[in-house]
């Protein structure tokens, strides 16, 4: 019986993503596919977005920059995807 899963974290670089890959690779059949999605939002959005939310789940603004900077691009050929889907966000 196959499920999907989906892992919902930020993994911004490439050792991030290695260990949920690793496990994935451990139980992982020739009919499952391993799938990377990466929403590519502008920083100003981004800033806009996180000033909005409750103050309790608000990110200090060189947090948020710190990970728009640390994000790796995943790579096909080197992280074991076998696809790459990108969402890119550019307005609410």
């Amino acid at each position: 019986d196959l499920h999907s899963v989906i892992i919902d974290a930020t993994n911004l670089t490439y050792v991030n993503r290695l260990e949920w890959v690793s496990l994935i690779n451990k139980y992982r059949l020739n009919v499952h596919k391993l799938c990377a999605a990466v929403f590519l939002t502008p920083t100003p959005l981004l800033q806009s977005r996180n000033n909005r939310r409750e103050p309790t789940k608000k990110m200090d603004n060189d947090v948020l920059l710190k990970k728009v900077n640390d994000l790796q691009f995943p790579d096909l050929a080197n992280e074991d995807f076998d696809e790459l889907i990108v969402v890119r966000g550019s307005h609410e």
